[in-house]
């Protein structure tokens, strides 16, 4: 079963030790409710590190200035009238501070989930093996990370995301940069290892499940800028006892780039070229109306005239529900070449426009 992921309150993998902190020091008061003591306690730590608070980097994050608007909200209240208060707007939302207090509420209910979900802690909130050991780790900073708290984080999402991590990892070293092309990796390689689930459930909910595991590459600092797995990891991996996982990985995924996704790749960059030059003209107003003579486009490509019109073909066919892809053959002056056939027409001209 597919573990779902939010975006963005599973960003922060921050959350985790979090959760593991104010678990080590909790005792549950009679009346009192798990996730909204972790609430309280979430506000209060944020406001008192607002100084430290990143608006670059706070993705999935509380926001000081609203911890300290439902603080201020709640001053002086019962903690009974707190707890009936956040449920109220769990059903009811009818002034814009309960949307304050429900989404707020809602991001560290999910930074509960996420820890439950990769065993930190249990159905009670209290810490397993693993989240014991999280929570001691001392917090230098507190929106940051340690390379221990990186460690012990990595160790936790390995049962379920290891793989998905070190795919995406092998596409960052492979594809080389190309985003969009590193996501059709790692989506391929689920799909051709069997994983049709998965590839359901990441296109049904808009890619947010590979812009979460992608962020925890980048925040775990799993791989360098070439994608190589850092050797800290390499050394947790082998003490995991997954090496062998690992290396069986690491051939499974270059041998699927050699064999099949690399030829992608090379007709992705002959698309990207077609732009290229089309934006080239249209930049210097080099165009008709819009359009761009094709034999214009054409001379930035050293093909005939046959192994063109296929690209201009294969370029139309797979990208035409992308973006707004137009041809004509309508020239102000008489021009004799020979037309190319698009899907059926002829053309002399192209015209591009992006969706929004």
């Amino acid at each position: 079963m597919t573990i779902g992921l939010h975006r963005p309150f599973n960003m922060p993998l921050k959350s985790l030790v979090w959760v593991c902190q104010f678990s080590k020091g909790y005792r549950q008061k009679k009346g009192h409710d798990f996730y909204i003591d972790f609430f309280l306690w979430m506000l209060s730590a944020i406001a008192d590190h607002a100084d430290d608070f990143d608006e670059e980097n706070a993705e999935g994050i509380v926001r000081p200035q609203n911890a300290r608007l439902i603080l201020d909200q709640f001053a002086g209240c019962s903690y009974e009238d707190v707890k009936s208060s956040v449920r109220a707007t769990l059903t009811a939302r009818t002034t814009d501070a309960d949307k304050v207090v429900y989404s707020n509420y809602k991001n560290t209910s999910y930074y509960i989930t996420l820890a439950k979900k990769v065993n930190l802690v249990n159905g009670r909130g209290e810490l397993n093996l693993l989240g014991d050991k999280l929570a001691v780790v001392r917090n230098y900073q507190f929106f940051e990370l340690s390379d221990k708290h990186r460690l012990i984080i990595f160790s936790a999402l390995c049962p379920e995301f290891f793989d998905k991590l070190i795919i995406i990892t092998q596409g960052y070293r492979l594809v080389k940069g190309e985003r969009t092309l590193e996501d059709a990796f790692f989506r391929s390689f689920l799909k051709r290892s069997g994983n049709e689930g998965l590839i359901r459930y990441i296109t049904s909910f808009n890619d947010n499940y590979l812009e979460v595991l992608r962020h925890w590459v980048k925040t775990l600092r799993l791989c360098t800028s070439a994608g190589m797995v850092r050797r800290m990891y390499l050394e947790e991996i082998a003490r995991l006892d997954l090496r062998d996982y690992y290396e069986t990985l690491i051939k499974k995924t270059e041998s699927f780039f050699e064999d099949e996704f690399k030829a992608r790749v090379k007709q992705e960059a002959q698309y990207q070229k077609i732009r290229d030059s089309y934006e080239y003209f249209e930049k210097r107003g080099l165009t008709d109306l819009g359009y761009v003579n094709l034999y214009d486009i054409k001379k930035s490509f050293r093909l005939s005239f046959e192994t063109f019109n296929e690209l201009l073909n294969s370029y139309y066919t797979q990208n035409r529900q992308k973006e707004i892809i137009l041809f004509s053959n309508t020239v102000a002056s008489i021009d004799q070449r020979r037309r190319f056939v698009v899907d059926g027409i002829a053309a002399l001209k192209i015209r591009i426009i992006k969706k929004s």
